[in-house]
C-alpha cells in the first residue's frame, strides 16, 4: 500500500464516498462503476445543513436527507452532485442584516433528532465501505520512502523505541488533528499518562476552551500543561505594531511557539514530541520530514504519525471510533485555530460573524479602528474582502513616524524609491554609504531633512 494515487471517489449505490488507489483499487473501480469526486473532502453535518438551507433559497428540508461532503476548496456535493453555487460569493453579497436574519433563524428550536440519525446512517455506511483504508492508515507496517511504516500505530511505536531515553509528549491545539494524534500515541503505546501540552494563544474560540476543558475532565490520567503569554496582550500589541498579515505573522512566534518554548525550556530532559502537522495541508508542509529535530525548542525531536492522512482520513478514524472532537467542526470550521489568523479563509469568517459574533466585531471594530487612520476608499469593503491580510511596512502606525529611514515609491520614475532619513546627517554618513560622489548620484531618489 502506497499513499500515493489516494484518491476519492463516489459510490452512487451506497451514496459515500471511498478513499481508493487509483491504480491498485482500479478493478474495483470499475467493476462497481465508482466515479473519481475529489482529491479531498470532510462530511457535512446536520448543523452546516442548516446553514447552506438558509443561504441558498434553492435547498430545501431535503438536503437535511441527503449525504453532504465538501472539498478543500469549498465546493459541496449533495449526493455526489456538485452545488453549482459558491458559499463564498454568496458570502460576499450578504449585508449586516442578511447574517442577523441568518442567525435568528438558526437559533429557532428544532427537533435534530432525525438528522443526526440520518446522518450516523451514512456515516455507519462511510466507515463500512473504507474499512481497508482505516487498517492502511493506522496499522500498515509498509516502509514509506522515509523507511518508516506507513501506519501510524507501528511508526509511533518505533519511534518511541529509538528514543526511549526522551520524555514523550503530545502537542495539543484542540483541534481534530491534535485529537487524533493523542489518541493513536496513547494506543500505539498503551499509556494514557503521556504528557500533553496546550499553548494557548488567548486567541483560541470560546468553544475550544470548552472543549479542551471537557478533554481534561474525560481523560483525569492525562498530565495537561497549558502555557500562555501573560505579558503581552493581543491588542495592544496591534496598536504598537499592526494586526498580523500573511506577509508579517508576528503573533505565532509571540502568542503560541514562543510560550510553548518557554515550557519546553522548564523540562530538563531531551523531548520527544508527537504532533498532528500534515502535509496535504499547505506546500510548505509537503516538505516536512516525519520525524526531525526542530530548531524551535531545544533538545526537541518531532514526530508526525499522520503526516500523510487525508482530512477525510482524520475523519474516517473519528466517525470509526467515536472520537469526541471540537464541536465547530459540526458548523462548518475547515480549522479551529485563532480567530484573528490571517490565514482564515472568507468562509472562516464569515461562520466567526456568526457562531462567535462578540470576538468577531471585537476585531472588525479594531480593523476599521486601525485602517481609518489611512487614505483607504470603501474602508469596509477593504476589510471584508480580507485585503487588510496583505499589509505591509508600518503604515497607520505611531511609531512609523520616528523611524530613522523610510521608503516611499518615487513619482518620477518606475521602480525607484524615495528614502527619508529623519535625523541630522552630516558627512560621515556618506563616508559610510559610499563616498562624496554618491551626493549628485542620489539626488532623485534620496533626500534628507536637517532638523534644527
Amino acid at each position: 500500500m502506497s499513499m500515493d494515487n489516494i484518491k476519492i471517489f463516489w459510490d452512487d449505490v451506497n451514496k459515500i464516498p471511498r478513499i481508493l488507489n487509483e491504480i491498485n483499487d482500479m478493478e474495483l473501480i470499475t467493476k462497481e462503476k465508482l466515479r473519481y469526486l475529489a482529491p479531498d473532502l470532510r462530511p457535512v453535518f446536520y448543523q452546516e445543513k442548516k446553514l447552506l438551507r438558509l443561504l441558498f433559497d434553492e435547498l430545501d428540508e431535503k438536503i437535511m436527507y441527503q449525504s453532504v461532503w465538501v472539498s478543500k476548496q469549498g465546493k459541496y456535493y449533495i449526493d455526489g452532485e456538485i452545488l453549482k453555487e459558491s458559499v463564498t460569493k454568496r458570502g460576499k453579497e450578504l449585508s449586516a442584516k442578511d447574517i442577523e436574519d441568518i442567525i435568528y433563524n438558526l437559533k429557532e428550536a428544532t427537533d435534530n433528532t432525525k438528522y443526526s440519525e440520518f446522518e450516523n446512517k451514512v456515516f455507519d455506511k462511510f466507515v463500512k465501505f473504507n474499512s481497508n483504508r482505516f487498517f492502511e492508515i493506522l496499522y500498515s507496517e509498509e516502509l514509506d520512502n522515509e523507511g518508516y511504516p506507513l501506519g501510524a500505530i507501528p511508526f509511533t511505536q518505533i519511534i518511541k523505541e529509538k528514543y526511549k531515553d526522551r520524555l514523550s509528549m503530545v502537542s495539543f491545539s484542540g483541534g481534530k488533528d491534535s485529537t487524533v494524534v493523542s489518541e493513536v500515541v496513547r494506543r500505539a503505546l498503551k499509556e494514557e499518562s503521556i504528557l500533553h501540552i496546550f499553548g494557548d494563544t488567548t486567541l483560541e474560540m470560546p468553544q475550544t476552551y470548552e472543549y479542551i476543558k471537557k478533554f481534561q475532565e474525560r481523560n483525569p490520567l492525562i498530565p495537561f500543561f497549558i502555557e500562555k503569554n501573560e505579558e503581552n496582550n493581543f491588542f495592544e500589541m496591534c496598536k504598537i505594531i499592526g494586526p498580523p498579515s500573511r506577509v508579517k505573522s508576528w503573533c505565532c512566534s509571540i502568542f503560541k511557539t514562543g510560550a510553548i518554548g518557554t515550557l519546553m525550556s522548564s523540562f530538563e530532559d531531551n523531548k520527544l514530541t508527537f504532533y498532528g502537522i500534515r502535509r496535504i495541508e499547505s506546500n510548505s508542509r509537503k516538505k516536512y520530514p516525519r520525524v526531525n529535530k526542530t530548531p524551535k525548542v531545544e533538545n526537541q525531536m518531532v514526530a508526525s504519525p499522520i503526516i500523510d492522512w487525508l482530512d477525510l482520513d482524520i475523519w474516517l478514524f473519528i466517525l470509526k471510533e467515536n472520537i469526541f472532537v471540537n464541536e465547530m467542526y459540526k458548523y462548518g470550521y475547515l480549522r479551529v485555530g485563532c480567530w484573528v489568523c490571517p490565514n482564515n479563509s472568507f468562509w472562516a469568517e464569515f461562520l466567526n460573524s456568526i457562531y462567535i459574533q462578540t470576538e468577531y466585531n471585537n476585531w472588525n471594530n479594531f480593523l476599521h479602528s486601525f485602517f481609518s487612520k489611512l487614505e483607504i476608499d470603501n474602508l469596509d469593503r477593504y476589510i471584508k474582502e480580507g485585503k487588510w491580510k496583505a499589509r505591509q511596512g508600518g503604515a497607520g502606525l505611531e511609531i512609523s513616524n520616528k523611524n530613522a529611514l523610510r521608503k516611499d515609491e518615487c513619482i518620477s520614475e518606475l521602480n525607484s524609491f524615495n528614502y527619508s532619513l529623519n535625523k541630522q546627517i552630516n558627512d560621515d554618513f556618506f563616508n559610510f554609504i559610499g563616498n562624496y560622489t554618491l551626493r549628485n548620484r542620489i539626488n532623485s531618489c534620496l533626500y534628507y531633512r536637517k532638523r534644527y
